[in-house]
């Protein structure tokens, strides 16, 4: 229970201000070359457990640009197959 507790506390500190300020000092472009970085190292196999893993405890606004970064067809795979296997198969903490 600890454990759980930090680790929400510390994704909510990284949610909340973390995210925030790398928006604030990396430029658009910046920002785009590491997500196209990111989604070049993974492969889609990958993909459909790591992209809902990433955005389970993210907010709405932040869930939305994440998945705004990935081509339409991963976006539809994570609303119609990724995100109801992750709900199935993850319990919640």
């Amino acid at each position: 229970a600890r454990l759980r507790a930090r680790l929400a506390s510390h994704l909510a500190h990284e949610e909340a201000d973390a995210l925030p300020l790398i928006s604030q000092i990396l430029s658009p472009g910046e920002l785009g070359g590491i997500a196209a970085a990111i989604r070049g190292g993974h492969s889609a196999r990958r993909a459909r457990t790591t992209v809902p893993w990433a955005l389970a405890g993210a907010s709405p606004d932040i869930r939305e640009h994440g998945l705004s970064q990935l081509p339409a067809p991963a976006r539809l795979l994570y609303r119609t197959v990724w995100l109801p296997r992750h709900a199935r198969t993850t319990p919640a903490l």
